[in-house]
Parts: structure tokens; C-alpha cells; sequence
């Protein structure tokens, strides 16, 4: 206790709240043994003076106090105080420069480790103890306390003969006594690894078992000799003590391949690391893809053979050269022609002649323009007609010989997975064809969503009732989309700010400068410039000197820092921005999301944007929601109100001609957007649209498109 006490004064403001509550915790507990024992004191005091003092009882008085004498001298052992300090009530703590009882201590501890380890005899002899520790003079009750302690502990320990993984009983042995007394912040940790998957176990693995039984098993006969091949030869190494038939039967038992491995706990669990051999986790629409049927029906099968696909494919791509040559006459007679009515009208404009002939003519070559107009239109349609056979067409060649190089193995049929019902609270991924709805459709909002490489994904919802409408043929006007960008998720991830410091800290500091000509050394002297085989090791030889500038830069700790944390900002941002959108597009309705199945935009080699592609915007969306993924084929093709081929808009610029492709306009007259001059869209957004009017439509067994 007093110990404690001058280690709690001593450490002060060094402790952290939860050592110091520990000190408090153990000295509390200390001052009531104290109390305890200053209790019975008092009591055998007591019973002592009631005793008689007669000369009859002077002996028996003799006895009784030899008695008491021996009690407190086991009270002393057990509290480590003198049999005198049970007298004292209040003792000043001991001063920092006289130490000398946690000297002693310390030196009768050591004393008795080095017995314990070295004898062999069961019990302690007093004279033995005397003789290891002859400058100490033993007192008798010191004698007694480690005679006591060598008695229970020496069943755990074992002599040096024995390899040093038989001490591992003491230890956990110690543990135990420590935390029983509140000491666990001494207890020691036995596991050469401690993780999450092991606490507090044995982990054995093959240079630890080389380690341990190297010598004993005489694994150089197997020709491991170092640590280093022990772990080139782990199989060996296990082998040489386990049965791994046996290991390996176990974990194939549970569809595991050991990796050469295991744990053993306190309690003599043994648990076999592992690696899973199951497949990957698919979503329901991946395990369709499997099962997909052919896009091409038995009628269309048997009428065409690929011979004869192939020749109206011929036969449709000279009719394409045909009216290709057909619009671009039209085009060029109408350019001439509208040139000449402007030189017309300047020259009319000069000479302000504009009489009744001038008129007439005028009249005359308007009407000749329409006409030219109108057979300019038709043979862009004609174009686009053949076109989309052409599409057809080609598409059921691709099939048919698909099906011609494909060999079925002989395995055992499996039946695709069954129809997936879809209820107010699903989180699934899957194909619009094969689902059922468990509520009213009515009451849910459907996204269409479409990817893309300069914006990752445009997503327009609309409701049950407006795609009715578009399906009708009636106008609709459009929501408008919401977008996620690269930008955006550069920005909230910190990836932009972290970006702009490393410009900074390459111009400001001196590793920083000397990893930018490190990086122009390497830019020069790229490998797929060398001419021969010489020029090619010069600079693999530059190329290599500059290495280690780079990675004392880019290796630095604040880097790696700074990499590690927005590694995870940007799952957590990823998932704020998935929440926010489905919260903008549907609020408390239920959502659907109609999301296409290509443009993912991985390996695209479109330059001069960021790229963060790939699946993982429906694989978190379909956390928060149903996802249908969608055949989007030719869906930023066609007007969704008309059906009819949509066109990109051009323009004369400094001579040329340049064509918008981010604006889609239908020119088709009998169009409802045509005739209410609202025809122009922004691509993404038609194309969003119709992936989820053509979704709608596979929900309800209808192709819309």
C-alpha cells in the first residue's frame, strides 16, 4: 500500500485518468487487508490481557503468547510488512533516495526466479536458500514466505533442459494471480501476434515452428536449415509435426484451404487459418447473365441461317452507300441552292431593283427550297431506316455465330434462379424481366440512369404516370437530372487539396524538387524510345538511378498519411452521396432504379478526365434500394415520345463544321416535342429516360422499346 501511495505521488500528472483510478482502486483495497488485519491485532491483544496470572497458568500463558507470536508473523509474510508495523498506525511514506525494502525485494525476487529455474528438489531447504543468498542475511520469516512460494509455484516450472515453450503454463499462471489481485496492467502478453483474429494466442506458422522444434525434429533432413526456407517450404515444416491429411480433410470439411497456419488459444482451442474457396458473390442479375436467352426468337431462327444473314447484311450496307450518296446530292443541291439566293438578293439589295419579277423569283426559289428540304429529310430517314436493319441485323449474325463457336461442357443443368419479388423494403440487384411487385407500382418513382466518362452517372426519375404519358406519345417535360461527376468526388474525398500541396511541396522543398527532375529524367528516357539494345540499357540504367529519389518522396509519412485517409473518405463519401441522391429523387416513395449495363466508363481511352468507373454506383445503390439493370442498346439513339432516330445538331465555326454531340434533337414532324418546338434534349438525360420508359415496360411485360 505504501508503495503504491509513493508511486501515485511520485508520477502525478503523468498518469492517464485510468492508471491513477487503478492506483486509488488497489490502495483502497490494500488499506482494508490493513484494516482487517489491525482488527484481529487488537483482538488477539485483548483475548491475551484477559488471560489469567496466576503461576498455575503461567505456561498455558507461554503457549498463548508463542501462539500469537506465530500469527502475526504469518500476517507480516502475507502484507510484507514487519511484525512491529502492525503497531504503527500512521507511518510517513518513505522518502525517494531510501528505498532499500523494494531493493530487497527486488534481490530476494531474483533470488528465487534463479531456484526456481535451477533446482529440481520439489521443496525448499532453508540452508540451500541461505547459501544463494549469503550477503542478504535472511530473516526467518523471509525464509518461510519463499519456502511458501517455491512450493506452488514450482509444479509450472520447468528446468533448462526442456525447450522454452514449456514455460508458456507460468505464464499464463501469473496472469491469472496478477489479475486476481488487480494487477493487470503487468500481466504479459504470450502471443508472438496479437490481432483482431487472434487475442491472446499461440499463433504458430512455419518459421516460428522452425524456430521451436528446428533442432528437435531434425527438420534438416528435409533440407530446411534456415528461417528463410522454412517459409519457402511451409508444407514441409508443418508436416514434419502435424498429420495434414488430417489439417487438410478439416478445412476442406468447411470449404477452407489452409494457408499454413493456426492459433492456439488459452483455453487449448486450436483454430486452422484458412482461405475461402467459394465463388464470388454475385447479384442475382450476374447469375442471369448465365442463364440469358437468346435475343433472337425460334421463328427468326429458322427463316435465317448465317449465309443468308450475311448476304441481306451485304445487300443493306450497299442500299446504306446508296442513300448516303442520295442525302449528301440532296445536301449539296440545297447548300447551291440557298448560295444563289443570297448572291441574288445582295445583287437585288445593290442595284435596288425589287420589282414583281424579283418577287415571283423569290417565291418561285422558296418553294424549290422546301422541296429540296423535304427530300433532304426523307433521305436522312431512309439512312437511318437502313441503319437500324443494319443494327438487326448484324446483332443476329453476332448470335448466331456465338452459338456456332460455343461448346457446351458436360456438366450437370442448372436451373436459373427463380422470378425475385419485390417489396417495399428489397435490396437487391437484378434484370426487369424477372421480377414480380408485392405493392402497386403506382406508388413508386423509376430512375433511369446512364454512365458515362465526363459524368459518371445522370439519373432521371420520373413517375408510373409519366411514362404512361411518354409511352402515349404525349409531351412530358423532363425533371431535371442530377448528376455525379469525377470533380465532385475529387473534391468531398480531398484528393483535389491533397493533389494541389503535392504541386506545392515539389516546388517549396528540396526532396520535393529533387523527385520533379527525377520524373523529367524518367519522361526522357522512356524504354519504347530506344533504338538498339544499347540505347534500351542506358535507360533502363537512368531510369533505375532515379528510383529511390521517388520513393523517399512519395514514400514519405505524410503522404502515406495522407493516402490512407482518403482511402477512407471516400467509401464514407461514395455512400453519403448514394443517400443524398436517392433522397432528392424519391423521398419517402419507394424507388426503382433502371440503371444501364454498359459505359461504365473502365478502360475507356477517352483523355483529359478524371476516371473513377466501374460497377461500384450499382452495386451501393442496390444497398438502399432495388436496382434493375437495363439493356441500355440504342437508347441515346431514339426520342422516347416518337421512337424515331434522334440527330446532333451542327454548326459553321472558323470554316468548319462541328457537331454538338451533348444536345439531341428530333426532327421527326409527327412528333409531339417536334410540333411544340420543344425537340431539344441534353443527350444523357434522353438517354436516362428511355432506359427507364424501356425498364417500365419489361416490369409490366411490354416492349416499349
Amino acid at each position: 500500500m505504501r508503495r503504491q501511495e509513493w508511486k501515485l505521488k511520485k508520477m502525478g500528472d503523468q498518469l492517464t485518468d485510468e492508471q491513477r483510478c487503478a492506483y486509488e482502486n488497489r490502495i483502497t483495497y490494500l488499506r482494508g487487508v490493513m484494516d482487517a488485519l489491525k482488527a484481529d491485532r487488537i483482538k488477539l491483544e485483548q483475548e491475551k490481557i484477559k488471560k489469567d496470572t496466576t503461576d498455575e497458568d503461567q505456561k498455558k500463558q507461554d503457549d498463548d503468547n508463542l501462539e500469537l507470536n506465530d500469527d502475526l508473523d504469518v500476517l507480516a509474510v502475507h502484507d510484507d510488512l514487519d511484525t512491529t508495523g502492525y503497531e504503527l498506525d500512521d507511518l510517513q511514506l518513505p522518502s525517494i533516495n531510501n528505498d532499500v525494502s523494494a531493493r530487497r525485494i527486488g534481490s530476494l525476487g531474483g533470488i528465487l526466479v534463479h531456484m526456481l529455474l535451477s533446482e529440481k528438489a520439489s521443496t525448499l531447504d532453508a540452508t540451500l536458500l541461505k547459501d544463494h543468498a549469503k550477503r542478504l542475511d535472511l530473516l526467518d520469516k523471509e525464509i518461510r514466505a519463499r519456502q511458501t512460494v517455491y512450493r506452488y509455484l514450482k509444479l509450472f516450472i520447468v528446468g533448462d533442459d526442456k525447450p522454452k515453450y514449456f514455460r508458456l503454463n507460468m505464464i499464463i499462471f501469473g496472469n491469472e494471480v496478477l489479475r486476481l489481485c488487480g494487477y493487470q496492467q503487468f500481466c504479459m502478453r504470450y502471443s508472438p501476434i496479437v490481432s483482431q483474429a487472434s487475442i491472446y494466442s499461440l499463433s504458430l506458422d512455419a518459421p516460428s515452428l522452425y524456430e521451436l522444434f528446428g533442432k528437435t525434429l531434425d527438420m534438416a533432413k528435409k533440407g530446411i536449415t534456415s528461417i528463410a526456407l522454412s517459409r519457402h517450404k511451409k508444407r514441409d515444416v508443418f508436416d514434419c509435426l502435424f498429420d495434414l491429411n488430417v489439417v487438410d480433410s478439416i478445412c476442406k470439411k468447411n470449404g477452407l484451404e489452409f494457408v499454413y497456419r493456426m492459433d492456439i488459444t488459452p483455453a487449448n482451442d486450436t483454430s486452422l487459418i484458412g482461405i475461402t474457396k467459394k465463388p464470388r458473390q454475385q447479384s442475382l442479375y450476374q447469375q442471369r447473365l448465365k442463364f440469358s436467352e437468346d435475343i433472337i426468337s425460334n421463328e427468326f431462327q429458322t427463316v435465317h441461317t448465317l449465309d443468308t444473314i450475311t448476304n441481306n447484311i451485304n445487300k443493306l450496307e450497299k442500299d446504306q452507300v446508296n442513300a448516303a450518296k442520295l442525302k449528301r446530292s440532296f445536301t449539296k443541291q440545297l447548300d447551291d441552292h440557298r448560295k444563289v439566293m443570297r448572291e441574288e438578293k445582295a445583287q437585288a439589295k445593290e442595284t435596288e431593283n425589287i420589282d414583281n419579277v424579283f418577287t415571283s423569283k423569290l417565291f418561285e426559289d422558296v418553294g424549290k427550297e422546301k422541296e429540296l428540304k423535304r427530300q433532304k429529310q426523307a433521305a436522312t430517314q431512309a439512312v437511318h431506316r437502313i441503319q437500324d436493319e443494319l443494327a438487326v441485323n448484324r446483332k443476329i449474325r453476332y448470335q448466331l455465330e456465338k452459338n456456332r463457336r460455343k461448346q457446351r461442357p458436360k456438366t450437370k443443368k442448372t436451373s436459373p434462379p427463380p422470378p425475385s419479388k419485390i417489396t417495399p423494403t428489397s435490396r437487391m440487384e437484378e434484370s426487369p424481366k424477372h421480377v414480380t411487385l408485392d405493392f402497386d407500382i403506382k406508388n413508386c418513382i423509376i430512375t433511369g440512369t446512364d454512365y458515362g466518362v465526363a459524368t459518371l452517372a445522370t439519373t432521371v426519375g420520373h413517375t408510373v404516370e409519366q411514362l404512361d404519358s411518354i409511352q402515349n406519345g404525349k409531351f412530358v417535360k423532363l425533371q431535371r437530372p442530377t448528376t455525379m461527376t469525377a470533380k465532385d468526388i475529387e473534391w468531398k474525398t480531398g484528393r483535389y487539396h491533397f493533389r494541389k500541396k503535392l504541386e506545392r511541396k515539389k516546388k517549396s522543398t528540396d526532396a520535393g524538387k529533387e523527385a520533379t527532375i527525377a520524373e523529367k529524367i524518367v519522361g526522357e528516357n522512356t524504354m519504347y524510345k530506344a533504338k538498339d539494345a544499347v540505347d534500351l540499357i542506358q535507360r533502363y540504367d537512368k531510369i533505375r538511378d532515379q528510383g529511390s529519389i521517388l520513393r523517399k518522396f512519395y514514400g514519405s509519412k505524410w503522404i502515406r498519411r495522407q493516402q490512407r485517409l482518403m482511402q477512407w473518405r471516400k467509401k464514407y463519401t461514395l455512400k453519403e452521396m448514394i443517400k443524398r441522391e436517392r433522397q432528392t429523387l424519391a423521398g419517402k416513395n419507394i424507388l426503382i432504379r433502371a440503371i444501364g449495363d454498359a459505359g461504365t466508363g473502365v478502360g475507356s481511352r477517352i483523355k483529359g478526365h478524371l476516371k473513377y468507373g466501374g460497377k461500384w454506383h450499382r452495386r451501393l445503390c442496390s444497398q438502399h434500394g432495388v436496382v434493375l439493370v437495363t439493356n441500355e442498346h440504342r437508347t441515346s439513339m431514339i426520342c422516347p415520345f416518337c421512337y424515331g432516330r434522334i440527330v446532333h445538331p451542327r454548326k459553321k465555326k472558323n470554316g468548319k463544321i462541328l457537331t454538338n454531340n451533348g444536345t439531341s434533337n428530333c426532327m421527326n414532324p409527327n412528333c409531339e416535342s417536334y410540333k411544340q418546338c420543344k425537340n431539344s434534349f441534353g443527350r444523357d438525360t434522353l438517354s436516362s429516360t428511355c432506359i427507364a420508359l424501356r425498364c417500365y415496360g419489361q416490369i409490366i411485360g411490354q416492349d416499349f422499346l
